[in-house]
């Protein structure tokens, strides 16, 4: 890798270095250590890091998890918008399982 700190494509060679070698090391679940992968290569490659995620999904291009709302392959709506409202009362859902 080169010596310099910043290559002229704005990658930071010394913090990817840092981050190959913390990763290699690591022997962590890939899945947890996603987030701060992730952070740590948008820091040396000299990009944005993810935004929080707002309670406007619209407005959520840079988050992790965003989520994802595509309709079925049969074109109905997506399943978490399309259930059905929950029809037991409030003193119904309190009830003991053995009183119903």
């Amino acid at each position: 890798m080169a010596s310099s700190q910043e290559t002229g494509g704005g990658v930071h060679t010394e913090k990817l270095d840092r981050l190959i070698a913390e990763a290699s090391a690591s022997g962590g679940a890939e899945r947890a250590n996603t987030p701060l992968l992730v952070i740590g290569l948008t820091d040396a490659l000299g990009l944005p890091r993810p935004q929080m995620a707002s309670a406007e999904n619209a407005r959520n291009d840079h988050v992790f998890g965003r989520q994802i709302d595509s309709p079925r392959p049969n074109g109905s709506p997506p399943f978490a918008s399309s259930a059905p409202p929950n029809t037991t009362s409030k003193a119904q859902r309190q009830q003991s399982p053995s009183s119903l």
